[in-house]
């Protein structure tokens, strides 16, 4: 009975895992990199590393801002972010087209910013959300995703449980391709299992609350004023905002303009919770009205649990931390989709002929796909924003259709090499075209913008040589596996 139960556990954590392995390895990837969001719209955006975090914010820059807010204020989510130590300008943003995006202003002089259009941080942003399809569509798929991933991790943890009583670890030192990567799906599970439940369940806590609410998924038009009754001025702004740096101690971080108030927000830097802190006016005579009320202990975890999700705190330490936890999740990910094949071809035989092998040679295909396609993708996407021409008005879109374009058509690249039995040279070479896109990319970047190398370190801004570095040792890292196996 003992011997059925664990079978049967290992069944469902197997075929669990492949179902939803493919959308985990691209939420783990997109997550990992969303991580360090406002540092890739830096990069992606160098023209800002001109600019530093201000002291202050000018009667100037909030006419601009209010200004600009008036064009896009029947947009859902339209907000003011002011400067912080991660943004050094003002944007005034709003949802279209499935993805923030607004204006630039600079924070002192009260001027347009011209940058060059580009998704940035907020696509991959929205990619790890709800995998560009928009809240309506995306968050009940990955709500799915979300739960069968507990179940992944539960029966993982009871496979593991019963195996460790039998071989420690579950090491098993003779190095054939099917074991080690086994052993490094093992070894990766102990280390980033606290990480997952973590972030499983606090994912939980964000789906599950829409769905049982009597609002809808999203509200395309959250802000339904389309006249301005008795508006208010900027200076009147820029007053509430000094009130409001006065309450948090720190400048507020976002501005949110409703019907009847103006909101500010601020986050705590030594708090995690998703709570952010508010201090919300009166639009009519700027009077305080209220700010973040107490909670009980049950939504102070919940908050908690949340700001952990999204590392709320504003602390590099932690999110350097939070980094490698993420990508080694990716790792596990990918490794257990890999040993899911390797498994099959051991127990079906060398055999390629074999009619049953054929779903799963199609099944490594698609695992091929999925694994290189995302990141050509991620590549191609960083490439296309340093090739295509400021001037383009359609910036945007070539940028984003890039990212999908080459997603699908290395998918069909991996199911067709399944068709043909060359997934094994599928592989090499695309682990070649990918590291030669990751080490020419940095190289290409220091030959044609290397007085933004100079004025990123002039002000500080060490991201931009931290991220051209990893997508370099990325590039090398791949290198070598790409010589690993053309030796098989």
């Amino acid at each position: 009975m003992k011997i059925n139960l664990l079978d049967f556990i290992k069944l469902t954590h197997k075929w669990l895992g492949l179902v939803v392995g493919w959308f985990l390895f691209f939420i783990f990837l997109s997550g990992s990199i969303s991580i360090f969001d406002r540092e890739i719209d830096l990069w992606m955006q160098p023209k800002l590393y001109a600019f530093l975090p201000p002291k202050f914010v000018t009667l100037q820059a909030f006419k601009q801002s209010y200004q600009q807010w008036t064009l896009i204020r029947n947009y859902p989510r339209n907000i003011i972010i002011l400067p912080y130590d991660r943004n050094p300008i003002i944007r005034v943003m709003h949802y279209q087209d499935k993805i923030l995006q607004g204006n630039a202003i600079d924070p002192i002089k009260g001027t347009l910013i011209k940058l060059r259009q580009t998704g940035g941080g907020y696509f991959i942003d929205t990619l790890h959300k709800n995998f560009f399809l928009g809240p309506a569509l995306g968050k009940p798929i990955m709500l799915c995703v979300d739960i069968i991933f507990i179940l992944i991790l539960v029966t993982g943890l009871l496979v593991y449980l019963f195996l460790f009583s039998k071989t420690f670890l579950f090491i098993n030192r003779n190095r054939k391709k099917p074991v080690f990567q086994r052993d490094l799906h093992t070894v990766l599970s102990i280390f980033t299992y606290p990480f997952s439940i973590i972030i499983s369940l606090s994912a939980l806590l964000f789906f599950i609350p829409v769905f049982f609410s009597h609002k809808p998924i999203f509200n395309h038009n959250p802000y339904p004023h389309t006249t301005i009754s008795n508006p208010v001025t900027p200076l009147d702004l820029k007053k509430m905002s000094d009130k409001a740096s006065i309450y948090f101690s720190r400048s507020p971080e976002l501005i949110k303009i409703t019907q009847k108030t103006i909101i500010f927000y601020a986050r705590g830097k030594n708090s995690l919770s998703h709570s952010m802190n508010f201090i919300a006016f009166d639009k009519y005579n700027q009077n305080k009205i209220s700010v973040r009320p107490g909670s009980n202990f049950i939504h102070r975890i919940d908050q908690q649990l949340k700001g952990v999700h999204l590392l709320h705190c504003e602390n590099n330490l932690l999110r350097i931390v939070a980094f490698p936890l993420g990508m080694g999740c990716t790792i596990l990910t990918a490794m257990g989709l890999l040993f899911f094949s390797n498994k099959q071809k051991e127990r079906l035989g060398a055999e390629t002929k074999n009619k049953l092998f054929l779903p799963y040679r199609i099944m490594d295909g698609i695992t091929l796909g999925i694994i290189m396609g995302s990141l050509h993708a991620f590549i191609i996407y960083f490439w296309m924003n340093r090739i295509l021409s400021d001037h383009l008005g359609n910036r945007l879109d070539l940028e984003i259709e890039s990212f999908f374009t080459v997603l699908l058509v290395i998918l069909c690249i991996g199911i067709g090499s399944a068709f043909g039995n060359y997934i094994h040279l599928a592989w090499r070479k695309l682990m070649f075209s990918f590291s030669c896109l990751c080490l020419t990319l940095p190289l290409f970047e220091i030959a044609i913008n290397l007085n933004t190398a100079e004025i990123a370190f002039t002000n500080g801004y060490y991201s931009y040589f931290a991220i051209n570095s990893f997508i370099f040792i990325i590039g090398c890292i791949f290198l070598q596996l790409h010589r690993i196996l053309s030796k098989e």
